[in-house]
């Protein structure tokens, strides 16, 4: 710190005595350096100083307002606006010239009066707005003295370094806009500052100077280096995870692979099995097929009596039960050969225009006569303007076939089956079987669709089945490109329904 000059100490001595205690701010103003040199009391309250050694360390700007009193020497009094810690006060002086020890030359300032400054409404509002901020701003000279500060800048406008603040406003006067960071506390207790200065572009201001905005960033790039460290960490270990769920993925996935190559295998061996099984069948069938038409071949000569009487009218029966027999199980083999033809995908289709009225009107004339045996009634309710289906005929006649000598097989005496066919909304054709037979849970549905499969009931007891009658309808249904539905409650009957879409009727 500069002490006070040498030849001014006896100077200051002779004005302590004179003026240290007046109640007006005095001071002596060296107006080639530029420097307060002596000050009394009341002169270091005006200024916020502690001491006369901290006033004279402070350097003005030759464009203060201080510096340019200089000029106004001879004229006695003067008005002016000082900026004491920041602070503008209006102030009316007088001024008195003053050798100074060493040739110098001198200015006794006294502060005779002080007011607030007169300002227009707007610079008004822009002092309240410049000191509300609730960040840090201060206006600096090119020298880096600060003319005016808020609140906020006065608390770390001390710390700041003094170079840093003058290059930052020498800057931004040059390229109107400046950026720095800055390092300002003691040691162990740094702080780090971003300064932002930006020129005043104020055509009442005859001094150029730089608002400075400060804000302090210290906590802000802590902050940002935990988080960088945090985020390194969480890299590595998602990079550690993923590389270990990489190596999880991969045991699994030949987990995986083995376990498909198993049921692989196992389908391949149940397919194999399947083949087997139904190749075995149809071998069976043939074969059966040969006896079967011989016994039907001669118990038919036989019934007819071609060669003579039997003999015996016990034979007649037992004839009779043969023939019967032997059909039943030529129906049997021919229904079995026909299931594991579709499920080998080998069963023939011939699709030609078929007359469902036609096939409706066949079957309901073969088993006219077996359900008016068992006393059921046996109806039908067909459009003549029905148009024809594609389909196989062979296989749609099966179709009707076992669909109503099932309904019959299934329907108590006094009961009714009824055949009825439409059009559906959307041009296709619904040929729909209904019976008030004993009817069937969603379970014994899911039953009857099954090769084989029998709902069991005194009423199925006695009327057997081989139980591949539903699910050949079903079969030879959807080979001929139409939809098959199965609907049923129990003691309410069944409503069995073929539906061919529109694309599978012909115009009629």
């Amino acid at each position: 710190m500069d002490s006070q000059p040498k030849e001014t100490s006896g100077l200051a001595q002779l004005l302590d005595e004179r003026l240290g205690t007046a109640a007006e701010p005095v001071w002596l103003w060296d107006i080639t350096r530029r420097r307060i040199v002596w000050a009394n009391e009341s002169a270091l309250v005006f200024w916020g100083a502690g001491s006369l050694f901290d006033l004279i360390e402070f350097a003005f700007s030759a464009e203060s307002a201080m510096a340019k009193l200089a000029a106004c020497a001879d004229s006695g009094t003067a008005e002016t606006v000082l900026s004491p810690d920041g602070k503008a006060i209006a102030v009316r002086v007088r001024l008195d010239s003053t050798p100074l020890p060493g040739g110098g030359k001198g200015l006794f300032v006294t502060v005779i009066d002080r007011h607030e400054p007169k300002t227009d409404a707007g610079s008004a509002r822009k002092i309240a707005l410049f000191e509300a901020a609730p960040i840090a701003l201060l206006l600096a000279d090119p020298k880096g003295h600060v003319l005016q500060a808020n609140d906020p800048a006065r608390h770390c406008m001390n710390a700041l370094p003094h170079d840093v603040l003058e290059a930052l406003v020498r800057q931004a006067l040059v390229d109107g806009m400046a950026n720095r960071i800055a390092v300002a506390g003691p040691a162990g207790r740094e702080r780090k500052l971003r300064l932002q200065a930006a020129r005043l572009a104020d055509p009442h201001e005859r001094a150029p100077a730089a608002l400075v905005r400060i804000e302090d960033i210290t906590e802000r790039l802590e902050l940002e280096a935990l988080l960088r460290a945090k985020l390194a960490k969480d890299m590595a270990a998602l990079q550690q995870l993923r590389a270990e769920t990489n190596d999880a993925a991969k045991q699994s996935l030949a987990s995986l692979e083995a376990e498909c190559a198993r049921l692989r295998h196992e389908r391949d061996a149940a397919e194999a099995r399947s083949r087997a099984k139904s190749d075995f069948i149809a071998k069976l069938t043939h074969e059966m097929r040969n006896p079967l038409n011989a016994i039907i071949g001669f118990s038919e000569i036989m019934q007819q009596a071609r060669f003579g009487p039997l003999g015996d009218k016990r034979y007649e029966g037992y004839i009779d039960d043969i023939r019967m027999s032997a059909g039943h199980l030529m129906s049997l083999v021919n229904d079995l050969l026909d299931l594991s033809a579709i499920e080998a995908g080998k069963f023939r289709i011939h699709f030609d225009s078929v007359s469902l009225a036609g096939v409706i009107d066949d079957c309901i004339r073969l088993l006219k006569t077996q359900a008016s045996d068992l006393g059921i009634e046996l109806k039908s309710a067909v459009p003549a303007n029905l148009p024809p289906v594609v389909a196989d005929a062979r296989a749609l006649r099966q179709v009707m076939l076992n669909l109503i000598s099932n309904a019959v097989k299934f329907t108590p005496a006094g009961g009714e089956v009824f055949v009825s066919a439409s059009l559906t909304g959307d041009g296709g054709v619904s040929v729909a079987v209904r019976d008030t037979g004993v009817g069937m849970t969603r379970s014994e549905i899911e039953l009857a669709l099954e090769p084989f499969g029998q709902v069991d009931g005194p009423l199925q007891r006695e009327r057997k089945g081989t139980g591949l009658g539903l699910p050949l309808a079903k079969a030879l249904t959807e080979a001929n490109r139409a939809q098959f539905n199965l609907s049923s409650e129990p003691s309410r009957g069944t409503v069995a329904e073929v539906v061919f879409p529109p694309a599978r009727v012909l115009a009629g």
